[in-house]
């Protein structure tokens, strides 16, 4: 399964690939820059698979009103975390044996 990693394009650190005539970027060979290249380096050393997802709206995050939520970067980690949580807790809930 690969990890999931969620950034935002920010020169040098993160760019995208020009597309050229004879090559078409995909994956996450679309990306460049000082962050991709420690990333891939740490993905080989820890020996681990990843795929690069940019932030829908482009930012880093901020709380947005007054009830809690947040945009960006922030956003999107706190939304997916509450949405594995919630899938661990129905799975231990449907497995959780009886007590007796």
């Amino acid at each position: 399964m690969a990890m999931a990693i969620i950034i935002l394009q920010e020169d040098p650190y993160v760019m995208l690939r020009s597309n050229k005539s004879d090559r078409v970027y995909t994956g996450n060979a679309r990306f460049k820059g000082f962050c991709i290249d420690l990333l891939d380096e740490i993905a080989t050393m820890l020996k681990f698979d990843y795929v690069i997802k940019l932030v829908d709206d482009g930012k880093y995050g901020a709380p947005v009103g007054l009830n809690g939520d947040w945009n960006g970067m922030v956003g999107e980690l706190i939304y997916k975390a509450l949405a594995c949580i919630r899938v661990i807790q129905r799975v231990s809930f449907v497995i959780k044996p009886p007590s007796l």
